[in-house]
């Protein structure tokens, strides 16, 4: 979307009156000889929105709606060229626009003053008439509402007494911070001993802040930095000392100092970061929590965004209808905003702006009246559309195939059965759940002749069975005519396969390959029948044993094994339906797999999964472990070298391998890395390292990845090695 801005009159002003009747026809548009036709005739664009002004009066907002044309002039519309409009909205407001002579242009430069006027007026507009702009079908708002019903169950087990726990502590650290009390000691790192005795309270349970928004707020989503240096200031632990003294801090505050002095490191706290964390606190509705984005270093200087927004949701938790809990992940927040409303606007939105109108029309939808009083609904919400959005990309009209790849351990099946355990809503009929291998073939996957038994006379007997997918695609193509003659929403069927590539494709798709594309699917258009059937390999097979079936119970269950069965002709045919979803799994480090041919790669969307650190954090988090940052450095620290090595990201370790990891006394030792690396990297590693190096380079290379992954000295010997943490 574009936003332009346009003045009315011939060259002399024209009254209001006289504006308000060119607009009473739904028109705007220039004289043919103004120097602004060309762009008013190539630059605009169907859906875009145009200011109406005259001078500095702001009239009237209206979306495009009609490529441009002309027309000879009247009484009323003076000029030639024009398009077509739907008046959004007449100001009324007291603000006059920012001076612009132009008669028409277009707002180039977002953040100067006339931008920001228009687009604030339309974002006015798109808020007090959100439900309108929902641009979700009938269909997927039944979807949603399916989804939310009561076999919802959110990953954790809402608890009023966790939820009073977390607040309690939040007022604790809100009240420092409101009174200008809290110190560097409350804000980052484990406490000295002096700031222990001065911060002592029942209320308290966190080492300080930083870890109480990241690690003991998990019942409000998990909330990621990337690094601990994100927090601007934070304190150096042990490894990374290089001074006595004070000299332990890291800062960064314009430049970056690694081994700065705890003058700096307060002097950085007390000017930027508590000042910041004051304005955080003030904001208690959208327009206060805009103001705070738009502050400088909220938006360009602070750089762990997530800790700041979890601090405002926590702010707002219970404040009915201003924002979700569990986003704290600007890519989620955007697919979301466009799955509602469409991409139109989100690029002049706000990261929050975003989130509040989500909530607003996910609350309308799903017919959710929110107080303070039902917090649990709050938080039940939140993680409901927080499941959604991740499952919702789990193949799509426009997109219905989908290949997940990536090494071993990064929770490729487990995402897919999770995400569709929510996404089917205990219907487990609509999954069809397969693993291929090389001996599975065309006849597993369509049909086909398969031997049956004997013959009285002892010979062979055969019998005509479908496989797997057609299989599948008539029963998905059932509850598609069903729901089509009840006019109910259609429901997706998916077929997944695990190990996608140990297969011969080519073989097992054949002619069915083209079925898979979007604009081929049988039935696309719902409603409006639009049929893509061909005739395969077997179906001739088919059509003769039909018809010599010699009683009709047996011709009967050869008719049901057809997909496509025309009484008048006896044709076979077969097709996908539109309500099919394709998706594939498959590990990336085999190369004795036949890989995926021209014709079937872009017929699928590619995901790629690789570790992600966050998951390890979790579950080493849920068992209260102690040195995670540490531990978490360490696996990338490997798999990092593993790159290096030249193996390339394929051959990384996924967080499964990483999350065997056992503790002792919420610690992790160096005996227990030692085992999990003995135990499950080493052999792993050895396999993968013999398809690139001699096997009397192997040695060296395991001990090169030992001493990454902090379990080896680089001048410890084989002969040496020792045990203890």
């Amino acid at each position: 979307m574009n936003f332009f801005h346009i003045q009315l009159h011939p060259g002399t002003s024209l009254s209001i009156e006289q504006i308000e009747k060119i607009l009473s026809r739904k028109i705007i548009g220039l004289g043919s000889d103004n120097e602004a036709s060309d762009r008013f005739k190539t630059q605009i664009k169907i859906g875009d929105i145009v200011a109406i002004h005259e001078g500095e009066m702001p009239i009237a907002l209206a979306r495009i709606t009609s490529d441009a044309r002309q027309e000879a002039p009247d009484d009323i519309l003076w000029f030639d060229l024009r398009r077509d409009i739907e008046l959004l909205d007449k100001y009324n407001g007291t603000k006059v626009m920012p001076s612009t002579r132009k008669a028409f242009s277009i707002c180039k430069n977002l953040n100067n003053d006339t931008s920001q006027f228009i687009i604030n007026w339309y974002k006015k507009y798109f808020m007090e008439h959100i439900k309108e702009s929902c641009i979700l079908s009938d269909r997927q708002k039944q979807t949603l509402q399916a989804l939310y019903g009561p076999s919802f169950k959110p990953s954790w087990v809402y608890r009023e007494d966790d939820a009073d726990k977390i607040l309690k502590e939040w007022n604790f650290y809100k009240e420092k911070i409101v009174h200008g009390t809290l110190s560097l000691g409350d804000y980052t790192n484990i406490l000295s001993n002096d700031d222990k005795t001065k911060t002592e309270s029942s209320d308290r349970i966190s080492k300080y802040l930083c870890d109480f928004l990241e690690r003991r707020t998990k019942l409000y989503g998990s909330s990621r930095p990337g690094s601990a240096m994100q927090f601007m200031v934070k304190r150096n632990d042990e490894k990374n000392k290089k001074n006595s003294g004070n000299n332990d801090y890291y800062v960064k505050n314009g430049s970056i100092n690694k081994n700065a002095p705890r003058t700096d490191a307060e002097k950085t706290f007390n000017d930027r970061i508590l000042p910041l964390l004051k304005k955080i606190i003030t904001a208690k509705d959208i327009n206060s929590i805009k103001a705070v984005e738009s502050d400088n270093d909220y938006n360009k200087w602070f750089e762990a965004k997530q800790i700041l927004e979890k601090m405002i949701v926590l702010n707002n938790a219970y404040n009915p209808k201003v924002l979700l809990g569990f986003f704290y992940v600007k890519d989620a927040v955007d697919n979301l905003f466009k799955y509602f409303f469409g991409s139109e606007l989100g690029d002049n939105m706000t990261f929050f702006e975003k989130n509040n109108a989500i909530m607003i029309v996910a609350c309308d939808i799903l017919s959710i009246q929110l107080t303070n009083n039902n917090r649990e609904e709050w938080h039940r919400i939140s993680a409901f559309l927080w499941t959604f959005e991740r499952a919702k990309e789990m193949a799509t009209d426009e997109a219905p195939n989908m290949i997940i790849y990536g090494p071993p351990g990064t929770g490729k099946t487990y995402s897919v059965k999770h995400n569709l355990e929510f996404l089917l809503h205990d219907q487990p009929e609509r999954e069809c759940f397969l693993q291929f291998h090389p001996s599975y073939s065309y006849e597993d996957f369509i049909d086909g002749l398969k031997p049956a038994g004997l013959t009285p006379q002892g010979g062979m007997k055969f019998e005509f069975v479908n496989g797997h997918f057609k299989d599948f695609c008539i029963k998905a193509k059932k509850a598609l005519e069903e729901a089509i003659s009840k006019n109910e929403s259609v429901p997706n069927y998916y077929f997944v396969v695990d190990e996608i590539n140990r297969a011969n494709l080519s073989a097992v798709f054949g002619e069915t390959l083209s079925l898979l594309e979007s604009d081929y699917r049988d039935y696309k258009e719902g409603k409006k029948e639009k049929r893509y059937l061909i005739e395969t390999q077997n179906c001739k097979i088919l059509e003769e044993l039909i018809k010599g079936a010699t009683d009709n119970p047996q011709k009967k269950v050869l008719i049901d094994r057809a997909y496509e069965y025309n009484t008048s002709t006896g044709k076979v045919t077969f097709g996908i339906p539109s309500n099919i979803r394709f998706i594939g799994m498959m590990n990336d480090v085999d190369k004795s797999i036949d890989t995926f041919d021209l014709a079937l790669r872009r017929r699928f969307t590619w995901i790629k999964k690789d570790c992600d650190y966050n998951v390890i954090e979790d579950e080493l988090d849920n068992r209260d472990i102690d040195n995670v940052d540490e531990y978490i450095e360490s696996c990338k620290a490997l798999n990092n070298y593993i790159v290096k090595l030249g193996l390339g990201s394929s051959y990384e370790f996924g967080h499964s391998f990483f999350m065997k990891i056992s503790c002792k006394n919420r610690k992790i030792t160096k005996t227990a890395k030692i085992k999990l690396f003995d135990n499950y990297l080493s052999p792993t590693l050895r396999e993968y390292l013999r398809g690139f190096f001699e096997e009397s380079e192997i040695d060296s290379k395991l001990k090169e990845t030992a001493i990454k992954f902090g379990i080896k000295d680089k001048d410890e010997d084989e002969d040496n090695d020792s045990d203890q943490p």
